[in-house]
């Protein structure tokens, strides 16, 4: 089974020989996730661009691989990105990155400049702070959130220091705002916007899929979920949507780009999205459809005060210290109203997946979570 590590091991065509497609967006999409600091250039320094290459020194690794759960996989994607032919000479640039808790604001994008035509503004999908994550949660009752805003800055900015034709994308979050950015952006701009990735990107508020600018661009963009997709399906999806095969385990596990699978340049697809998939989409929507914007501030509000009372930083910690974190949940949405218990313990079920499978695959906890869990509901 085929991964993206795999398919830059193994295209040798360059970019020029053979056209951008969607695996070569969730690579960028990908990258996107390092923490570059100073190592990239930004948009008050105009830096040089430096290549893939150029950032693999061992002493910049912890740094540039701080939010990822098992960083193995990325160094070895950056270790094939600098050998790859269709990779190596790819420009990078125009790093920002920023993190606001008061604003409740994670947001961060770089461009890659593929060639003397092309670039790719790729934007960072959710890091693993709980800030973060709750801003993907308040795109049910706000629009925009702050990280939208600052996608079309972006996109209206870059593109006045390039001359190139554009495509735009990130995966999660990154792939949220890729499409606002394009919908939003000077009308100037889209005429170089080629297509626009969202790679399991939630979709948007109703107001911003019926508008004139979400009609302007719908045909360009281009999205893709997992098969057993929970962050993709979340909210109105007006967007046609491809449905990528996906080794993982569960919708969080599928989440993970080196789970999808890849032939010999594109995805595998599938025809549809799995039963789990398709009923969670439907009780979570119709739910969120059927409150206001209150009710739905009231409960994210809720949601991560419960998370906050673990004392947890990161969703990571949260996953990991499960045991101890399940009785505080269980007790603090008891008395909930039954959609947003399932919700809750969704999430949580996920995350206490992503924690297990890390550990061992043979962990038997999981099922008592999961009986915990189901009786509390």
């Amino acid at each position: 089974m085929r991964n993206i590590i795999d398919y830059v091991e193994n295209e040798f065509h360059t970019l020029s020989e053979k056209k951008f497609n969607p695996v070569d967006s969730l690579v960028l999409s990908q990258v996107t996730n390092y923490f570059y600091d100073d190592l990239v250039g930004n948009l008050s320094s105009l830096k040089p661009p430096i290549y893939f290459k150029d950032l693999l020194k061992a002493e910049y690794f912890e740094k540039m691989f701080r939010s990822f759960i098992i960083p193995k996989k990325n160094k070895q994607l950056l270790f094939a990105l600098s050998a790859s032919p269709r990779f190596r000479n790819i420009q990078i640039n125009y790093h920002v990155s920023k993190i606001d808790p008061i604003a409740e604001e994670q947001f961060s994008a770089t461009t890659f400049i593929i060639n003397n035509e092309f670039a790719y503004l790729g934007f960072r999908g959710t890091d693993n702070t709980v800030v973060g994550w709750k801003e993907d949660f308040n795109m049910a009752f706000v629009s925009p959130v702050p990280s939208q805003v600052e996608g079309v800055k972006y996109v209206n900015t870059v593109s006045k220091l390039i001359p190139h034709k554009l495509y735009i994308g990130g995966h999660s979050k990154g792939g949220n705002i890729a499409v606002y950015s394009a919908i939003n952006c000077n009308e100037s701009i889209k005429s170089r916007i080629v297509t626009v990735y969202s790679h399991d990107g939630p979709g948007f508020r109703e107001e911003v899929t019926k508008s004139d600018e979400f009609k302007s661009i719908r045909n360009k963009i281009n999205k893709t979920i997992p098969y057993s997709s929970l962050v993709g399906i979340l909210l109105e999806n007006h967007e046609d949507y491809h449905v990528v095969k996906s080794n993982g385990i569960g919708g969080i596990m599928q989440h993970d780009p080196f789970s999808w699978e890849v032939g010999k340049d594109n995805f595998i697809y599938m025809s549809e999205l799995s039963a789990k998939s398709k009923y969670v989409n439907k009780t979570l929507n119709k739910w969120l459809s059927e409150i206001s914007d209150d009710k739905r501030k009231q409960f994210i509000e809720a949601l991560f005060d419960i998370l906050d009372s673990t004392k947890s930083e990161t969703i990571t910690d949260i996953a990991v210290n499960w045991k101890t974190n399940l009785p505080i949940i269980l007790d603090a949405i008891k008395n909930m109203d039954p959609e947003e218990k399932i919700l809750i313990m969704e999430l949580f079920r996920q995350l206490a997946v992503l924690s297990i499978k890390n550990k061992s695959s043979n962990d038997k906890n999981y099922v008592v979570l999961q009986r915990k869990g189901t009786d509390k509901l």
